[in-house]
């Protein structure tokens, strides 16, 4: 191939990283080649990748690319559904997910247990993590029950999660859920065909609910479990069903639906949906509150960083950012792409400056602790990026994990989320 290239419209919002230019290929060899994508606007983008041979039979080969520019965020991190993984038993005291979940450091595991009859769990284990019941909601004929267990911290490793009932129910279902960016749990709320935290007897089958949640911060997940026995599930509008889960046959059928909404502003939610008929039902939901401010604790005093690692230039791990390709000054402060995320060698961390202004960009682990300051000091508007090689103040190499970038100018702090998997 005697050479490769970006073309169209939107060519300078892709970039080569490896494998371009001339290179040879045998009959049957393969070649990567990686492209990475930084819009410098909103909206649909597309190029296309030529590779040009100097096979007369071959010639010209064009691969078109797109990607989409979006707004990216500016408080604190956003809350992110990563993975939903189900499971059901009959005539069984306990109930797990038939598949693994993924052991991530920090994330926030969500297990919702739905039974027929109501048979409450006595205990939750998985990825060697403590679970905590949050709340639980018989329903108003005690036909079914909804129950939600939260687990955060460091796993020892990915697998599935196991629920241990009170006694052997017909059947059983659990959804778990596994989100980033969760600072905590706030307000929650639960309900049946009785009303409000309503009681397990006197209730009637109805096709609908509704319940109210107020949430109190900025950004906030609204999370909901609802226990549908037989019933299909259709959530109400503005909602988004990750999973409906089903277990049994006929009048001893327990079911699952878990769903979510994100509200930007504190407000009072409600939480609502529909059965394809009428049914005794319970629903749960609680209000999943982002990480806007990291707590930093004091890590071990800075030193000068030695580079002991020529795979990345010296003058990016001292803290000279390079200017960013948008020459112009942004209209606000914010910390914009990582990339790769995850990586295993080295990120790179692009962030955005108003105007010129006395910034502090670091490097934290999940307990607050700091691994490495980037950048200390006045720096000129615009958009600018440093790399970090996974390696600490003192250029010793950082475990893989969860790391956290904090960015902050005066009062205004920014957070991103890195995972480190070498």
């Amino acid at each position: 191939m005697t050479g490769t290239s970006l073309v169209g419209a939107d060519s300078g919002e892709f970039t080569i990283d490896s494998g371009g230019g001339a290179f040879t290929l045998a009959p049957g060899e393969t070649r990567d080649v990686a492209i990475s994508f930084r819009p410098t606007g909103l909206g649909a983008k597309g190029a296309t990748f030529r590779v040009v041979s100097d096979d007369p039979d071959e010639g010209v080969l064009d691969v078109a690319l797109s990607g989409t520019g979006i707004e990216a965020p500016t408080g604190g991190l956003e809350i992110v559904l990563e993975e939903v993984s189900t499971g059901g038993s009959t005539a069984s005291a306990q109930v797990a997910t038939s598949g693994a979940l993924t052991a991530v450091s920090g994330d926030t595991y969500l297990a919702a247990i739905a039974t027929k009859k109501t048979t409450g769990a006595i205990d939750v284990t998985g990825l060697g993590l403590a679970w905590t019941p949050v709340v639980s909601q018989c329903g108003g004929r005690n036909q079914t029950g909804i129950e939600v267990w939260m687990a955060q911290g460091t796993p020892s490793g990915s697998g599935p999660v196991t629920a241990t009932l009170a006694s052997a129910p017909s059947n059983a279902v659990i959804v778990v859920t596994r989100y980033s960016g969760v600072a905590s749990v706030g307000n929650v709320a639960s309900g049946n065909t009785m009303g409000e935290s309503g009681p397990c007897d006197g209730g009637i089958d109805t096709d609908t609910y509704s319940l109210i949640l107020g949430t109190a911060v900025a950004d906030a997940v609204v999370y909901s479990a609802a226990a549908l026995r037989t019933k299909a599930h259709e959530p109400g509008p503005g909602w988004t069903e990750h999973a409906e889960v089903h277990q049994g046959d006929g009048g001893g059928t327990a079911g699952a639906a878990v769903m979510d909404r994100k509200f930007t502003t504190p407000t009072t939610a409600t939480v609502n949906g529909t059965f394809s008929s009428t049914v005794d039902w319970a629903v749960v939901a609680l209000e999943l509150q982002p990480v806007t401010t990291l707590t930093v604790r004091p890590g071990a005093p800075g030193k000068d960083t030695k580079n002991d690692d020529p795979a990345i230039p010296a003058s990016t791990l001292g803290g000279e950012p390079s200017a960013g390709a948008m020459g112009h000054s942004p209209d606000e402060l914010a910390l914009l792409a990582t990339r790769p995320n995850p990586f295993r060698h080295a990120v790179t961390i692009e962030y955005r400056l108003p105007a010129a202004t006395a910034v502090e960009l670091a490097v934290y682990d999940v307990t607050g602790r700091l691994v490495r300051r980037l950048v200390s000091g006045v720096e000129p508007a615009g958009v600018r990026e440093i790399r970090w090689n996974g390696r600490d103040d003192y250029s010793r190499l950082v475990a893989s994990g969860v790391y956290f970038v904090k960015m902050q100018s005066g009062t205004k702090v920014r957070l991103r989320r890195l995972i480190l998997a070498r």
